[in-house]
């Protein structure tokens, strides 16, 4: 039986990938890499090791001044606690990327659809933004190797198991990157945790 491996990391960058909701707000999320464990030997097909990493979401949200209420801060307005769902469009989308001491580059980028604006504000008197889908495309590649505009797609996956707190992937279709599943996070003061686990195979 394998046991995960921990390596220790270097970033090479971290920055926020940031998409514009149709009241104006900006939304500003990014993954902070906490742990990478490598799973089992290299594939000797695809090269690529099995992975797990322990990471936490971060949102963020920019507020115009005419949406914030000052004199309502920390106070629900009215409503029944539904959220106004809101278009949201891509600004930049930015890849995190992590040198791992096995050798391999990591590489993470969020990706979000659903936004939500509450009529409630926070203390500083700006509206509470929900994210309902925060999802993930991680790209594992040695350091060596250049990604390439395919590596820019998100495959599909031939099988996926879910349990609770761990998500384990089965076969994709294209071996360096995978697609997680959704996470929550509110934008005005978003820190959560999630631990995935990944297997490559040709």
């Amino acid at each position: 039986m394998s046991y995960p491996q921990e390596f220790d990391f270097d970033v090479i960058k971290e920055n926020y990938t940031r998409w514009r909701v149709s009241d104006r707000t900006v939304i500003k999320a990014k993954f902070v890499l906490r742990k990478f464990s490598q799973i089992g030997e290299i594939d000797p097909l695809t090269k690529i090791p099995g992975f797990a990493i322990d990471k936490a979401n971060i949102a963020v949200a920019m507020v115009p001044d005419s949406l914030k209420n000052y004199a309502n801060k920390g106070m629900v307005i009215s409503g029944s606690g539904v959220g106004e769902m809101l278009d949201v469009e891509p600004i930049n989308e930015d890849w995190q990327e992590y040198r791992i001491a096995n050798g391999f580059k990591l590489s993470l980028r969020p990706v979000i659809t659903k936004v939500f604006r509450y009529n409630k504000y926070d203390a500083l008197g700006e509206p509470i933004y929900e994210i309902s889908n925060i999802q993930m495309i991680t790209d594992l590649a040695p350091l060596t190797r250049v990604r390439t505009s395919q590596c820019d797609s998100v495959p599909k996956l031939a099988t996926c198991t879910r349990i609770p707190g761990l998500c384990l992937f089965g076969q994709a279709s294209h071996p360096r990157i995978l697609y997680i599943h959704s996470t929550v996070a509110i934008a005005t003061c978003g820190s959560s945790s999630f631990y995935h686990t990944f297997t490559a195979r040709g």
